[in-house]
């Protein structure tokens, strides 16, 4: 066999998120930050796991023809490699050698913490674990479908597949009911910033909650106003203006609000809702990015000045500005 590496970028959802979940559309950036996945030869008579950025450590493991796993060394924590085991089941073949398999996703995290950013870390390492395990056994055909099954598979059958389609995409996506509808570009004249709010978010947890709450949650007044206004949001960043977009946007926020509001989920919790308030009245706008409460937030503006007072004000809220762009290209080939 050939040592095969793999990468994938991370994403921030911009707009749309939880009703992305019935068919509205959502705006999604894959970052120009990596997971990686390199695939080589043990010397062991067993598989080997290495998980840097995540947990440090060697995890020895063999796997059934079926693709199950049995740990020979005890993890961490229960599920900690829940991922991995899904992939592993997903590909559900025979592996005729033993592998050494190292999982990067120090990229993905807070150098300091040591924490999630929220960048879509579990899409862009299945993205990439798929795609080199496919590559080893020559099925690079089978690569799309076995990732949005083992990702499925780790949501516990939540979620859009709004993640796993940046990571395999790149760039800037307008994704619903499953499928890339369309590729975007930055705004001209549209200023970003990106805040770290210090503390990470279960996304998967955030959609067990979402999916908690009686039937009603996705026809409900303020889920139907968020869909319209992601809707206005996909339409007017592929064809408005910098201060348009920056309009919707704060229209998008409010009724956000009042979505988090009626379902009870936390969207704005630590410290997002003070970055907004810090924004209203103001010439820019500043929402969390994906499922909030918590993670990374995005400030939009079309005026430096506005732009530079805002973050020094989210600093001194206690929050870190992240250096973030789009990355252009999805999943690839590593090298080096």
């Amino acid at each position: 066999m050939h040592d095969v590496s793999f990468n994938a970028p991370g994403k921030l959802v911009l707009a749309g998120e939880y009703v992305v979940l019935g068919g509205a559309p959502a705006l999604s950036m894959a970052v120009d930050r990596r997971a990686r996945v390199d695939i080589g030869r043990a010397t062991g008579g067993s598989h080997v796991l290495r998980c840097p950025g995540y947990v440090d450590g060697d995890w020895r493991f063999r796997a059934d023809a079926r693709g199950n796993i049995e740990w020979l060394d005890e993890p961490p924590a229960r599920d900690s490699f829940a991922l991995l085991e899904c992939v592993w089941r997903t590909i559900g073949a025979a592996i005729p050698w033993q592998l050494s398999i190292v999982i990067d996703t120090v990229a993905l995290h807070d150098r300091a913490s040591g924490q999630k950013l929220g960048l879509g870390s579990s899409a862009a390492v299945a993205v990439a674990a798929i795609a080199a395990m496919c590559r080893l056994l020559g099925r690079d055909d089978d690569a799309r479908e076995l990732t949005l099954a083992a990702h499925r598979g780790y949501q516990d059958g939540r979620g859009s597949g709004v993640d796993v389609a940046t990571s395999l995409h790149g760039g800037i996506i307008e994704f619903s009911s499953g499928h890339v509808r369309r590729s975007l570009t930055w705004p001209d004249g549209l200023r970003r910033a990106f805040f770290w709010s210090g503390r990470s978010v279960s996304t998967a947890e955030k959609l067990r909650l979402f999916g908690a709450r009686d039937a009603s949650t996705a026809d409900s007044a303020s889920a139907a106003e968020l869909a319209d206004a992601a809707r206005r949001v996909a339409r007017l960043w592929a064809q408005g203006t910098s201060q348009q977009i920056v309009t919707v946007f704060g229209e998008y926020t409010h009724v956000l609000q009042q979505f988090d509001a009626e379902h009870d989920l936390g969207i704005f919790g630590a410290g997002h809702r003070v970055l907004t308030e810090i924004a209203d009245g103001t010439a820019l706008v500043y929402k969390p990015c994906g499922a909030g409460g918590g993670d990374i937030g995005v400030m939009l503006a079309i005026d430096d000045d506005v732009a530079s007072e805002f973050t020094e004000r989210a600093t001194a809220a206690g929050f870190a500005q992240i250096g973030l762009g789009p990355d252009a290209d999805g999943v690839a080939a590593a090298t080096g």
